[in-house]
């Protein structure tokens, strides 16, 4: 598909988001307003984000092959670690991660109209150039995992616009692993770059987009100073499975 098609197409897809958005995020604010458990609320809320990906994706003949869930429980909490190479990647997440989770993302989007509204209630919000907003992040993503609720962490800390297959990782989703002795779930997001690439801007075009999710990596007795081996273990599962595509 030629650069004009793509934006045009892209257009086309911000119609359908805007549409999905505003019917989802109401359905969404509605359970947050009437469920007075949170935990359920959060569910429901999932249920109806899950909703609003599927019907984008639909439309914009978007589709996901997912492979290896049958590697981790779907009941228990860890900590999923995906690399970042497009605005899909958050509806892929929210399609492919069958365990209740949160996934940590950056207080900006706040900015968004309506999607602002619901995305406050969805993800735990922090400011990256903030130390008091990351320690206030780390605890709630410490409490959610105490309560059975996994997270989601890009370690790469923020989109990846290059052409390299990773930027280097940063530490927080191997503190928590550790400070919680919580397995890793290394996840690999392949394809969403062509489908809807950062550079350049506004193109989208249909395609599949495959989720890999490979064996927990386990943690259970490492401490603060094995933070960096966890680290480079990780990005070596990732990288090589991006390599192989």
């Amino acid at each position: 598909m030629g650069l004009f098609l793509r934006r045009l197409y892209f257009f086309y897809g911000v119609l359908v988001f805007t549409v999905c958005m505003v019917t989802f995020t109401l359905l969404i604010l509605l359970t947050i307003a009437i469920v007075n458990d949170e935990k359920r609320a959060g569910k429901i809320a999932y249920f109806f984000l899950r909703c609003w990906g599927y019907s984008f994706s639909s439309f914009c003949l978007v589709f996901y092959k997912i492979e290896g869930q049958e590697n981790f429980d779907h009941n228990e909490a860890y900590i999923f670690a995906c690399n970042h190479n497009s605005f899909l990647d958050g509806i892929a997440i929210c399609l492919a991660i069958p365990n209740d989770f949160r996934p940590l993302g950056k207080v900006e989007l706040l900015k968004i109209p309506v999607f602002g509204l619901m995305y406050r209630h969805v993800v735990i919000l922090v400011k990256r150039n903030s130390i008091e907003s990351r320690h206030k992040s780390m605890l709630t993503m410490v409490k959610k995992i105490k309560e059975g609720i996994s997270i989601l962490i890009f370690p790469e800390g923020t989109m990846n616009k290059g052409a390299e297959l990773l930027q280097p990782f940063m530490n927080g989703a191997f503190s928590l692993a550790v400070e919680v002795q919580r397995p890793i779930v290394p996840m690999i997001m392949h394809n969403s770059k062509n489908v809807m690439p950062r550079v350049p801007n506004y193109t989208l075009q249909p395609g599949i987009i495959k989720i890999q999710f490979l064996s927990p990596v386990m943690t259970s007795g490492l401490n603060k100073n094995d933070i960096d081996s966890l680290k480079s273990e990780v990005y070596s599962q990732i990288e090589t499975k991006l390599r192989k595509g």
